[in-house]
């Protein structure tokens, strides 16, 4: 996978499966992963105790699968290893406690709604380096395709962005 290609991030995702002759299943620091030999840490599929305060992410971890960590509602803090690529489709929803999240610079893929929901969100920051999201406005926008990624209580959003948003949904219902 050439991380330095985001288009290919889902094909080089799937690749992975295709390579690995056993998958293995491991846990670590409440955490639920499948991994091979060399990584027994690649993939985060879930977590042991959903109730838990805090997550301490393997850092060779590269993807956090969808709904890995989804509705940890007491979860207040959470550090994303430096080596992660993608972030699941709703893989970090319902986190409602949690105040700050630090995008790595080496992630390259992040899915819709994967930080839904999360309520008490005051702080979103992109880590220098990373060549497809920047934090813009306290958000974290894919540079590439100028879409926002996901907002929070601080979050300032250009009026025309709302205004793009309103107006497909009302494109959305006319078409209906």
């Amino acid at each position: 996978m050439n991380s330095q290609d985001p288009d290919r991030t889902t094909v080089g995702i799937f690749a992975i499966f295709l390579f690995i002759d056993t998958l293995t299943f491991n846990e670590y620091e409440n955490c639920k992963y499948y991994g091979s030999e060399a990584n027994p840490y690649m993939i985060l599929v879930g977590v042991i105790d959903a109730n838990a305060t805090s997550f301490t992410i393997h850092e060779e971890t590269k993807i956090i699968y969808s709904d890995a960590m989804r509705n940890c509602t007491s979860v207040t803090d959470i550090a994303l290893p430096e080596g992660l690529l993608s972030i699941g489709f709703w893989s970090m929803a319902g986190m409602k406690s949690v105040k700050t999240f630090n995008i790595p610079s080496s992630v390259i893929d992040i899915d819709e709604y994967a930080f839904a929901n999360a309520a008490s969100l005051e702080t979103f920051t992109v880590s220098e380096g990373n060549k497809v999201f920047a934090s813009i406005n306290n958000s974290p926008v894919n540079v590439k395709t100028k879409t926002l990624v996901a907002g929070c209580k601080n979050s300032v959003i250009p009026m025309m962005a709302v205004l793009r948003f309103w107006m497909t949904v009302l494109l959305m219902a006319v078409s209906d």
